[in-house]
């Protein structure tokens, strides 16, 4: 039994990850890790993304405040 199924017992206050991690962690052994590296892209993807989009305004904020 995983210890954030213990505190956490609505279902609404239950994040992605966690649904993403009881996929992996269902006993399927090396099908598992496949589900395990499906939820890691689905779940890093909106981050580059988002980077990618705003990546100008990153690096202007940088240039401004002087790092390297």
């Amino acid at each position: 039994m995983e210890a954030s199924s213990l505190f956490i017992n609505t279902e609404s206050l239950k994040t992605f990850a966690f649904y993403m991690n009881s996929l992996s962690n269902s006993g399927n052994g090396v099908a598992g890790m496949g589900m395990a590296a499906a939820a890691a892209l689905l779940m890093f993807l909106p981050n580059v993304i988002l980077f990618t989009l705003m990546q100008s305004r990153v690096m202007s904020t940088m240039a401004y405040s002087g790092l390297k």
